[in-house]
């Protein structure tokens, strides 16, 4: 019976790998994926702008990253660029978790990869060409590490990686290495030139200095996964329990910390974005939002059986919330939300809505 499982098991994933990597790095043919198409992708990334949304996604048991663009709402999507993280690791698994992170800094949409000796990918018609020449990952040692997260401040593009965190000073051509930075963080954010990164274990680093050092500000095991800043105040979200998870805010420049989660019912944040004056947090369980700078927060309910899955990324766009989750894109427009459970209020969605 193993032997049956592992062999369906291999010829599933040889046709993910096919379907998505037999063309790797450049523009990809112009298919055209359906809604139940792309239920089948883990989407770890979104980007949004205007009418054009970007996402990084990827097939279960696949070792590449797929880009996919949308310019009607989600209702379609185009492959734009596949990767087959394989082609810059060789040592790279089948079951390696792989990552992907945007950035746009005019007029540069940048894509960041991340499990398996990881790339900076660079588009000038947002999103639809890619291409990696002068601008591949900044390198350290010869070693291409796993781009985890980007920041524009004050005229730089930073780059968060495994080994530390990288700046350019030329939209992507040229990086640099910090002289000191705080090794395998996972995010950035700035207030104006003041810059934030967090680790996975040894709290959040402040730079004063355009990256060039960095301190530790907030000394702490917790299990960071986004920084997001609105005015003078820079949140952090966190995942675990009630008060090992959450967010996290402070009002100084990072010196001090408190809660900021009233109403936060899942501590378990996997990702954290400002957009304006509002703070939006996705958990395991859904989406919140703050509208007063983390005072409190209210459940982004869709009034469907999206309301349980689990939130990767997040995105802004005319008036829209775009949610990457473990089970697709979907698209909920704002002006309907609703803070509860059960409600009738309905995403635009990429999928069919289950039974």
């Amino acid at each position: 019976m193993t032997k049956y499982f592992l062999l369906l098991l291999t010829i599933v994933a040889t046709s993910f790998t096919w379907l998505s990597c037999n063309n790797p790095i450049g523009p990809y043919k112009p298919v055209i994926w359906t809604q139940a198409e792309m239920q089948s992708l883990v989407i770890p990334a979104v980007w949004a702008a205007g009418n054009v949304i970007a996402v990084g996604a990827a097939l279960p048991l696949s070792s590449c990253v797929l880009i996919f663009r949308s310019t009607d709402n989600g209702s379609t999507w185009q492959m734009t660029d596949s990767i087959h993280v394989n082609n810059h690791d060789p040592n790279t698994s089948l079951w390696t978790p792989i990552g992907i992170t945007f950035i746009y800094s005019g007029p540069y949409l940048f894509a960041g990869l991340a499990g398996g000796g990881g790339s900076i990918y660079r588009s000038s018609d947002y999103g639809m060409t890619w291409s990696d020449n002068g601008v591949s990952s900044p390198e350290s040692s010869g070693d291409r590490p796993d781009i985890l997260s980007f920041c524009n401040a004050d005229g730089f593009i930073f780059a968060v990686a495994d080994q530390g965190v990288f700046r350019s000073s030329d939209n992507g051509t040229s990086w640099s290495l910090s002289s000191v930075g705080p090794y395998g963080c996972g995010g950035l954010a700035n207030i104006g030139t003041i810059l934030f990164a967090f680790t996975g274990s040894d709290g959040i680093y402040r730079s004063m200095n355009n990256g060039l050092s960095w301190s530790v500000v907030f000394d702490t095991s917790l299990d960071f996964q986004g920084l997001a800043s609105i005015g003078n105040k820079v949140f952090a979200g966190a995942f675990g329990k009630p008060l090992t998870g959450g967010v996290f805010v402070s009002s100084d420049y990072g010196t001090s910390w408190t809660h900021a989660d009233s109403g936060l019912t899942d501590h378990t944040v996997e990702t954290l974005i400002a957009d304006g004056a509002n703070l939006y947090a996705g958990t395991l369980s859904g989406s919140f939002i703050s509208t007063n700078s983390g005072a409190s927060w209210s459940y982004v309910s869709t009034g469907s059986s999206t309301d349980s899955l689990a939130v990767l990324s997040l995105a802004v766009s005319n008036s829209s919330l775009v949610v990457g989750t473990d089970d697709g894109v979907w698209i909920y427009p704002l002006s309907q939300r609703s803070n509860t459970k059960g409600s009738t209020n309905k995403w635009a969605q990429t999928k069919k809505e289950e039974p």
